[in-house]
């Protein structure tokens, strides 16, 4: 009995090892935008009893003493699996943290917060960011975090 149950936890321990992390995480640097200057990204959005958080970071080398400028919007574009187009602004000076190293500053925006998919399935971010600081001086790249977790 005890050898039965040693099994049982060891092979739901591998299943769980073995099961997609909760959290993803992508980051496109300055020199990968796509050919309309976008920074895209993959969002795999299929379980239907999950709910997901979606955070956009923007990553900005030499900005240690200096902040972002007031008033500016990236755009937002989010696809469905179905082709359906969602668009959106981000006011960048409304970040929610700002992190900051010795030479690099990471702003912070919670994009989506308990968020349930319409549809199912691989969904597409693209992320463009106005021409006054994604001029290839400051902006290092643009990343996602999506977190999944259960439903409430």
């Amino acid at each position: 009995m005890r050898t039965r149950l040693s099994i049982i936890l060891l092979l739901a321990l591998l299943f769980q090892a073995c099961s997609r992390p909760a959290t993803d995480e992508a980051f496109v640097g300055y020199a990968d935008r796509d050919a309309g200057g976008g920074y895209c990204f993959d969002l795999a959005m299929d379980g239907e009893d999950w709910l997901y958080d979606l955070d956009i970071y923007l990553l900005f080398e030499g900005q240690r003493d200096k902040g972002l400028p007031q008033g500016l919007n990236a755009v937002t574009v989010l696809t469905g699996p179905d082709g359906t187009i969602y668009e959106g602004l981000l006011e960048l000076d409304r970040y929610e943290d700002c992190q900051q190293g010795r030479f690099t500053k990471m702003y912070l925006y919670g994009f989506g917060q308990g968020l349930k998919p319409v549809a199912y399935g691989d969904w597409k971010l693209q992320v463009a960011l106005p021409e006054e600081i994604d001029n290839g001086k400051d902006v290092d790249g643009v990343g996602i975090r999506l977190r999944r977790y259960g439903s409430r």
